[in-house]
């Protein structure tokens, strides 16, 4: 039996690594096909020379998947990733990683706008938080750093630990560290020009001293 197709015939071809349906070049996957791996999830898209290149779509078992560009077997160009646990990436990727400008929905429900480098966030973006605050500035390794700018509509609260605490207060406000929580309160940056006329009024220097 000749599996030697070229064009739009259809030849369907059971071996142990999965089942394939569509389109051969030269012995080779070559075209447009699906393709099902024996965990079930699936590749449906385009071909060359036996790897997924061009526009397709895959399928996880958990009801993820990435539609977008591929590039020798690889998520690489403009794609939208929808993953199972509510996280969300629509940018560009690079050999599997998430490279270049993109927004990410996370699960908790903030969303990133702006620069990834390796998967991670990095260089300049924005960050849209749930409570309605928004940051927008530089990145580096995934976490905030360098300048940027928070803008918040109301103070947030910043809960620190305490581990110099008395044996008294050491009752149901516990974490597991054995420190007590306790909160702090970030002024909202539209009301930090007037920091100094703040001090000066509950009796300190304009610096706070």
């Amino acid at each position: 039996q000749n599996d030697n197709y070229v064009g739009s015939d259809i030849y369907e071809k059971v071996h142990s690594l999965g089942i394939y349906c569509g389109d051969f070049k030269e012995n080779s996957r070559h075209g447009y096909g699906k393709y099902t791996l024996p965990d079930g999830s699936e590749y449906d898209g385009e071909w060359r020379d036996n790897i997924p290149s061009g526009r397709g779509t895959f399928r996880w078992v958990d009801g993820s998947t990435y539609v977008g560009q591929w590039k020798e077997g690889k998520r690489s160009g403009p794609g939208r990733l929808n993953a199972s646990d509510g996280f969300s990436y629509d940018g560009f990727w690079v050999n599997n990683g998430m490279e270049g400008r993109g927004i990410a929905t996370y699960p908790n429900g903030q969303i990133y706008e702006g620069m990834f480098a390796a998967g991670m966030r990095e260089g300049r973006g924005t960050v849209k938080f749930t409570n309605g605050s928004v940051y927008e500035g530089r990145f580096r390794n995934d976490c905030m750093e360098g300048q940027g700018t928070l803008k918040m509509s109301k103070n947030a609260v910043v809960t620190t630990i305490d581990n110099d605490v008395n044996e008294e207060s050491q009752d149901e406000n516990k974490n597991l560290d054995g420190g007590d929580l306790k909160d702090d309160f970030m002024i909202p940056i539209e009301f930090q020009s007037d920091i100094g006329h703040i001090h000066q009024k509950a009796g300190f220097t304009s610096g706070g001293s």
